[in-house]
């Protein structure tokens, strides 16, 4: 299952990069150009930075993806109260 989410910003880059340190210490995180995959143990997180948004994805079992939207979410939310960003996340099931 995946749940997204779009935060518009200036400083999406620089969200991206807090996100990626504080979770790289304490689990594996691949950094690739403007993009970014945090791994928890409970699913990934795929975060992808522009001049004015930031993108993240965050994908698992389903018994899990609102554990994986409120850890995000909540990180998101404390690292960017400048913006104040409203994180309203979109559900896709997989249809297989």
């Amino acid at each position: 299952m995946q749940s997204e989410t779009l935060i518009l910003t200036k400083r999406a880059v620089r969200y991206m990069t807090q996100m990626n340190a504080h979770f790289g210490s304490r689990v594996h995180v691949v950094i690739q150009n403007n993009a970014s995959e945090i791994k928890l143990p409970f699913g990934t997180a795929l975060l992808t930075a522009s001049d004015d948004q930031l993108e993240v994805c965050v994908s698992g079992d389903v018994a899990e993806i609102g554990r994986l939207e409120r850890v995000i979410g909540s990180h998101l939310e404390r690292f960017a109260f400048r913006d104040n960003p409203k994180i309203l996340w979109r559900r896709t099931y997989d249809t297989d």
